[in-house]
């Protein structure tokens, strides 16, 4: 019998006549030529035609003889126009220098395959359009007919690599988010600790006098000689009783207020007339009596009547610079207070309260924090009045929330000024609101 001729295999390049018309590129027939069975020519083009990685395989001299369909879509060339071309040219420039050093040394040692990259080092690949995107690559060596070629699988990771960022970026907002809500923890840990010891500091005084005054009383009671108490004795008593309950009812409003200014909704921008200012000033021109301060008060003609605030706001800012001013004032002082007007560079009307005092000034390394909580100056009340730091507070919190503005001027040994400005609103006579006090 004769003997039937060996079938031969070779490297060649297709002709293009022989190409199977179903084949739609000339890489992948490149590649079933490379494969010395050819019963497997189907399973292989099948396979070829589903991946989804780039496959790109190359010879001995890093010339490209093999470019799939995705690799034709991930780095924007056609087969054609790659094929026996040198692999760099898909590499950024800063790697094409090591790249032939790192081809030679892998057909030489006895790895098969490999993953490229790793250990937090990012491999970039170069698109036709120049772009860079970041690649996992794995290659592989395989020896047909004598000859070594490097199979490449390369996975563009540009979309992982976003949403990689996301995660991060979005790791780091949560974790900033604990930190600053830890540290918000934290402070409002420590305000209420300095809280508590300011109550409890404050409370003890009043509530020892109330005490102490009704001991008294409780002794003349228990004499039966309750009705040869002197008038003036049981007056001064029921006073003491009722200057005590004053200043805790004080620290309470004022330690309750905490809260609800943080938290209020409350409008903040009615139409209010300016000459409630002028009625608080009668309210203290009564209560500075007592420690012999007479209470000042100006308003200038062009002052506008009306502003945009809130009646209790504006209420709770003058009484509290009011009480600061009397409080620092010495016995026999002054306090003055003015009402004006000041024209911004863009036309808006503000009106300004200025508040000054005759008291001993304050220091300039203590005002940059009198707007803050629990604050207490160095200076100290000129009649043993006392303070839990919280006035100054409020009043900044209040000017804030009617869009206002609040600041001190003071000298040591010249008294302080508090100065706020508040937005003059305007058609007063059409729009302003009654404020009963």
């Amino acid at each position: 019998m004769k003997e039937l001729p060996k079938p031969s295999i070779s490297m060649r390049e297709p002709e293009v006549n022989k190409t199977p018309a179903h084949l739609q590129s000339v890489q992948e027939y490149s590649l079933l030529n490379l494969l010395p069975l050819p019963a497997h020519h189907d399973t292989l083009q099948q396979l070829l035609l589903c991946m989804n990685d780039a496959v790109i395989v190359i010879d001995q001299h890093s010339r490209i003889v093999l470019f799939n369909r995705a690799a034709e879509k991930i780095f924007g060339y056609t087969a054609a126009s790659v094929l026996q071309k040198p692999l760099e040219f898909l590499m950024p420039e800063r790697y094409r220098a090591h790249h032939a050093r790192h081809v030679s040394n892998f057909y030489q040692n006895g790895i098969t395959n490999r993953a490229i990259g790793g250990y937090g080092m990012k491999l970039y690949a170069v698109r036709s359009s120049g772009e860079e995107f970041p690649v996992e690559i794995s290659v592989a060596k395989v020896h047909v007919l004598d000859q070594c070629y490097s199979i490449a699988v390369v996975r563009d990771i540009s979309e992982r690599e976003r949403y990689q960022q996301r995660i991060e970026e979005f790791n780091q907002m949560l974790e900033s988010r604990v930190i600053e809500s830890t540290q918000h923890l934290i402070r409002l840990n420590h305000e209420k600790t300095e809280l508590l010891a300011v109550l409890a500091h404050d409370l003890r005084n009043p509530l020892a006098s109330i005490i102490g005054a009704a001991d008294v009383m409780e002794i003349y009671s228990r004499r039966l000689l309750l009705e040869q108490i002197q008038i003036e004795k049981l007056l001064t008593i029921t006073q003491t009783i009722r200057q005590a309950a004053a200043h805790m009812t004080t620290i309470l409003e004022e330690v309750l207020d905490v809260p609800s200014l943080e938290h209020n909704e409350e409008n903040f921008a009615a139409i209010v007339e300016t000459k409630m200012i002028e009625q608080i000033c009668d309210v203290y021109r009564s209560r500075a009596v007592a420690k012999n301060i007479t209470v000042h008060m100006c308003i200038e003609p062009d002052a506008p009547t009306a502003l945009y605030g809130n009646s209790h706001a504006v209420l709770r800012v003058v009484d509290n610079l009011l009480s600061n001013a009397v409080k620092y004032s010495p016995i026999g002082g002054a306090v003055w207070v003015t009402v004006s007007k000041r024209v911004a560079p863009e036309n808006q009307i503000w009106i300004r309260i200025a508040v000054r005092d005759s008291g001993p000034g304050i220091h300039h390394d203590e005002q940059e924090k009198l707007f803050q909580k629990f604050t207490r100056l160095s200076a100290q009340p000129t009649a043993g009045e006392s303070s839990i730091g919280l006035g100054l507070w409020i009043t900044k919190q209040l000017v804030d929330k009617m869009r206002g503005t609040i600041w001190c001027n003071s000298t040591p040994g010249q008294g302080a000024e508090f100065i706020v400005e508040l937005l003059a609103a305007h058609d007063v006579h059409r729009q302003v609101q009654s404020v009963i006090i």
